[in-house]
């Protein structure tokens, strides 16, 4: 039996356990072997429907990062071909020829918890007719913040995860959970000099597209011989951490072969089934939400390359804000979108803050009960904020802070977000937000004598933070006010 080159140049990790090729003891990474290894599928492809493109993995694999490395800052890509495993697949990568397709050329540091990295990203051959759709690199992280109803985990850097910063927007394909249940225990990072040996588990990633630079290309097209450099923003936890990475792109058979065009010698199929693109804009009904309630208006853009008739309506859902999930309705059909609008009512009353809404657009052909695997679903991940709204004549709440000696509140004055601003003068020391995660003790300068502090209050009356000024003198601060 033969098959095409572009089958055989690219392999699913769907269902394969982390098999290697290298057999050089000095890889940076090697498992324990396992008593037993388990029925392993091997798949060329995802596999969407004969109508449909079909999802290929171009690699896949880990990105080590130490900022503390004696050497100096380090970011090391490790794809999986070189991890030391065969089990009962023997070879599986040997016709894997995209082994470097994915490179990091350049990172830094802005702030400590911040890293950008700048990600290349080489098609492996030079014919045309392999010309590739709609390429993507996913970047995956741990995910703590739980959508239940979508039955799906995301990245949350408020609950210490990593997070992508500037994603185009969001795929469940590829993650910890994609690999069947016996395979599954053998998918994960490995000790040595990695990390961490947790795999991440976040079942909705972000990434960014990686397109051939031609003013022609409006197809999202990867051709054949090209490269292409995208930048990552990253918040990642302090320390060294390992994240996972896969380069998936879409692809079919060209209808007029040899290819001399991509644009046209393929067909609109050979772009991805589920829609590519997400937008979202929040348009504030009055106030728009308070914790009093309020209501918001959500605009979604929705980009497919075959069009509204290939999926399903979007649904949104915010499970601090509301109950189980809302169905956006058609709008309007613009030049290369369609619009969908939804009403959103805070009816959990969640309090001041910000919260994670998660838009998914599922496509037609996705079907969970048939290929659990694939989730051909586009996500957009989105930030509604709920106002504080005051009561005239209640109490809304009221703080201590202080020290043993005689301090002071001397003037106050709110912000535009309904944030409290406070000054005054302090002995010795004082402390302020106690027991909270802000918590902050200040020292008076000098020996018995005081201090200027500047404190600001969020809403619900927690400490933003505290500031003093003042030197080894007496130092009042009397009044303060709010620039408009």
């Amino acid at each position: 039996m033969t098959f095409p080159l572009r089958r055989i140049l690219l392999i699913s990790f769907i269902g394969i356990l982390i098999c290697g090729c290298s057999t050089n003891s000095s890889q940076p990474v090697s498992p324990d072997n396992p008593d037993s290894s388990p029925e392993l599928t091997v798949r060329d492809e995802l596999g969407v429907s004969p109508d449909g493109a079909d999802h290929y993995l171009m690699q896949y694999g880990y990105i080590y990062v130490d900022p503390d490395h004696p050497d100096g800052p380090k970011v090391e890509v490790i794809p999986v071909r070189q991890v030391e495993v065969h089990f009962n697949v023997l070879k599986c990568l040997e016709i894997y020829l995209c082994t470097d397709c994915f490179e990091v050329v350049a990172f830094d540091y802005p702030e400590p918890d911040l890293l950008t990295i700048d990600i290349q990203i080489d098609h492996p051959l030079d014919d045309l007719d392999a010309s590739v759709f709609d390429v993507r690199a996913i970047i995956m992280f741990n995910g703590s913040h739980e959508f239940p109803t979508a039955g799906k985990t995301i990245s949350d850097p408020a609950l210490g995860d990593g997070v992508v910063l500037n994603p185009d927007g969001f795929t469940a394909l590829y993650n910890g959970t994609t690999m069947t249940t016996p395979a599954r225990e053998f998918k994960k990072y490995f000790p040595g000099n990695l990390a961490t040996p947790v795999v991440p588990d976040s079942e909705i990633n972000g990434y960014k597209y990686f397109i051939t630079d031609d003013p022609l290309n409006n197809r999202n097209a990867f051709y054949a011989g090209s490269s292409d450099v995208q930048t990552f923003s990253l918040q990642l936890p302090t320390g060294q951490y390992v994240i996972g990475f896969a380069v998936d792109a879409s692809m079919l058979p060209a209808i007029t072969s040899p290819v001399e065009d991509p644009l046209t010698d393929f067909d609109i199929d050979a772009n991805c089934a589920e829609p590519w693109k997400v937008v979202v804009t929040e348009e504030k009904i009055g106030e728009g939400l308070t914790n009093l309630g309020g209501q918001t208006k959500l605009l979604i853009d929705v980009y497919d390359w075959q069009g509204k008739s290939t999926h399903h309506e979007p649904v949104v859902e915010c499970p601090e804000i509301f109950d189980g999930e809302l169905t956006a309705t058609w709008v309007s059909d613009g030049v290369d979108y369609t619009r969908y609008e939804v009403t959103v009512s805070n009816n959990n009353l969640a309090p001041y803050g910000n919260y994670l809404c998660l838009i998914g657009v599922e496509a037609n052909e996705n079907d969970p009960a048939v290929t659990p695997w694939l989730d051909l679903t586009a996500y957009q991940c989105f930030t509604l904020a709920v106002a504080y709204e005051l009561t005239g004549g209640d109490l809304i709440w009221a703080k201590r802070a202080g020290g043993i000696s005689i301090d002071s509140g001397q003037g106050v004055t709110t912000l535009s977000d309904n944030s409290t601003v406070v000054t005054g003068t302090f002995f010795y020391s004082a402390t302020f937000g106690q027991g909270e995660p802000n918590e902050t003790v200040l020292i008076s300068a000098g020996d018995g004598d005081n201090d200027i502090f500047i404190a600001r209050y969020n809403p619900d009356g927690s400490l933003a933070w505290v500031k003093q000024a003042g030197g080894t003198g007496w130092d009042v601060g009397y009044g303060i006010t709010a620039l408009s």
